[in-house]
Order: structure tokens, then sequence, then C-alpha cells
């Protein structure tokens, strides 16, 4: 339910015209993103949760260029985060995604999550 959700909200938010002007932060690029995550999925050693988690980042990752492109990253977390606890997602859920989505930051920073 929250892939679907995900993936509809994406599909809201590049509808918007003003997406019809990138050329590369836009739905098909989004998709492409989410087919890159399943494939890579499938051939690591990724749990059913974590890859859920990495398909609504996939999906949300770049949702925050509707605010500009400045910051996106940040942006696009929050309304992940946002939209997550809204369909009740436990907070370890919340924090896989968000933090998956700021890791697209570039310069690239990976960092190990926090989980209590």
């Amino acid at each position: 339910e929250y892939i679907r959700q995900a993936r509809s909200y994406a599909e809201q938010v590049f509808q918007n015209r003003s997406f019809e002007n990138h050329l590369f932060h836009n739905y098909q690029h989004t998709k492409d993103v989410v087919d890159a995550v399943n494939v890579i999925g499938r051939h690591s050693s990724l749990s059913a949760d974590e890859m859920e988690s990495a398909e609504i980042a996939a999906w949300l990752h770049d949702v925050g260029y509707v605010n500009g492109s400045k910051n996106h990253e940040q942006s696009s977390a929050k309304t992940a985060k946002e939209l997550l606890e809204k369909l009740g997602a436990p907070p370890k859920k919340v924090e896989e995604v968000t933090g998956a989505i700021l890791a697209t930051r570039m310069p690239p920073r990976a960092e190990a999550p926090s989980y209590p």
C-alpha cells in the first residue's frame, strides 16, 4: 500500500505542467530509478521490507523539485515523511525512506541509519 501511494503521489506531482521543462528530473527519470532499484534489489540481499523502503524512496526522491531545485532532496524527504506518517507507517519505515532520499544529495554522503 505504501508503494502504491508513493507512486500515485509522484505521478500527480509530475503531471504538473512545470515539469514539462525538466529534461531530467521528471516522471520518466523517476520510473527509470524505480526500475533500477528493483533490478538491483533482486540481485542483492535486501529483505522485502528493505525493498519496499527503497522503492518508496525511488518514487519520491525528486518530488521536491516542485518547490525548486535548491535543496530538493530535503523537500522530497519532508514530503515522504509527511505522506508516510499520514498513512500510518512505522517510524523505522519513515527513517529508511527519508534516509535513502537524503543519500541522493550531491556530493553523495553515505550515512548509516540509526535505529533504536
